[in-house]
């Protein structure tokens, strides 16, 4: 998810989770004591029904800009989209959100999209379009639902009903409807809850707690003290800076990690101010925005693969509710996986080396491919503590196939790679 989803944290990004309470919570997923959800592989929107006297209309939004002005009107959205490469999954997953809408009362649908002191309130669903796959090849068309969030004027969200409530109204009023239509080829559908096993007695929580034990934290630890202790002793140490730069730095880096205001941490100017200009390369090769998170990321890889080998278990034979045979999709995704590591592998030019690179930290996080792509699902959500409202993801091998695909899809044709190489060696024989 992005734009006005914002992201949904896989457990190893939230900073603020310590040791302990990481181990209890997938300690809870281990044995299937917590409720999950199927996560899904579409594409995401979010849809508010907009009802004043005379008129009812479907609005959508992306980003927190569209919540704020009400959302986007139908031209505003199919604008948006045309000849974008989603198209035809968003303009007819549009479609079908106005119909199934149609069927529902404009009183219940403003009193479900209004909620308190007059804020506004969006559908955050899923698009599945069979026509137009990402990474799993869904077998039919539906409209998934999320949640519902309500925003406040500055297009800030301030609540979100999971399931129940206003939310459940909807959920129970329009997949009732779609089900009595027989012309509507779309589903409809609530959140699915999976059915977890319990896998306490394959090991896979007891090797989760090992590969954490051995970073050396206490359960009392946050992943934040962590990632300070190798930042501290991994970056900055061999670095050589003034006490108090490290300590700006070591604050700047790790609330970046925790998503903390910009305006809250340490500004890059004042902390590479007084240092020479090569100290002041090496601050900006950490300190920006991007590259604080890209190493804290970095820094986080054990704990991240830890929890990606415990998830693969925790997902191994799961079947998604919208594809009818789990073991043929399966067995495509590891066909066109296999396809897509041979078409990298073969990459010559001024592009291989990057790619080479990427595939092979991929292929090193997910393993044994006949193995570990086991499941037809993308992964499962699930509120931790229960009743918090806070969402965590599972996703197992999903995020290494998903990567390794994708960049190979993007591949320039045969032809085009061939024409790119003779250019390359022609250019660096001109200039010898």
């Amino acid at each position: 998810m992005g734009g006005v989803a914002g992201h949904l944290s896989h457990v190893h990004e939230d900073l603020d989770l310590t040791f302990g309470e990481i181990k209890s919570l997938l300690s809870d997923v281990a044995s299937a004591k917590i409720e999950a959800v199927e996560k899904l592989d579409g594409q995401n929107i979010f849809f508010k029904f907009f009802v004043d006297p005379e008129s009812g209309e479907l609005r959508t939004a992306r980003n927190a800009g569209d919540v704020k002005k009400g959302g986007m009107t139908a031209d505003e959205f199919v604008g948006m989209f045309k000849g974008h490469p989603a198209e035809a999954p968003f303009l007819n997953g549009f479609e079908a959100i106005n119909r199934a809408l149609s069927r529902v009362s404009p009183e219940s649908l403003k009193k479900i999209f209004t909620g308190e002191d007059g804020n506004q309130r969006f559908v955050n669903a899923e698009i599945i379009y069979a026509n137009h796959p990402n990474i799993i090849n869904y077998s039919s068309d539906n409209i998934v639902m999320h949640n519902l969030q309500e925003f406040d004027d500055s297009g800030k969200a301030v609540d979100i009903q999971l399931k129940g409530g206003d939310f459940g109204q909807l959920v129970d009023k329009v997949t009732s409807a779609a089900a009595k239509d027989d012309s509507d080829s779309w589903g409809f559908y609530g959140p699915q809850i999976v059915n977890l096993r319990d896998i306490t007695e394959t090991g896979a929580h007891a090797k989760l707690v090992e590969k954490l034990d051995a970073r050396g934290m206490s359960d009392s630890d946050t992943l934040a003290d962590y990632v300070e202790k190798r930042l501290r002793d991994t970056v900055l140490e061999p670095l050589n800076l003034p006490a108090d730069k490290v300590e700006d730095l070591v604050t700047r880096i790790v609330g970046i990690g925790q998503k903390k205001p910009l305006s809250e941490l340490p500004a890059i100017g004042p902390i590479k101010k007084g240092l020479s200009k090569e100290m002041q390369k090496e601050v900006s090769k950490i300190g920006s925005k991007v590259k604080a998170l890209k190493l804290v990321s970095i820094l986080l890889r054990p704990i991240e693969d830890a929890i990606s080998d415990f998830a693969i278990e925790v997902l191994r034979g799961m079947e998604s509710f919208l594809v009818d045979d789990t073991d043929a999709e399966v067995k495509r995704m590891k066909d066109e996986l296999n396809s897509s590591i041979a078409a990298l592998q073969a990459v010559e030019g001024e592009d291989a080396e990057k790619i080479g690179d990427m595939l092979d930290k991929q292929l090193s996080k997910l393993g044994d491919i006949e193995d570990h792509v086991n499941s037809s699902v993308e992964g499962v959500i699930f509120e931790y503590p229960p009743g918090s409202k806070k969402l965590y993801k599972l996703t197992g091998s999903f995020a290494m196939v998903n990567q390794i695909i994708g960049r190979a899809r993007r591949l320039p044709s045969k032809d085009a790679q061939n024409e790119n190489l003779i250019k390359s060696y022609v250019q660096a024989i001109l200039m010898g």
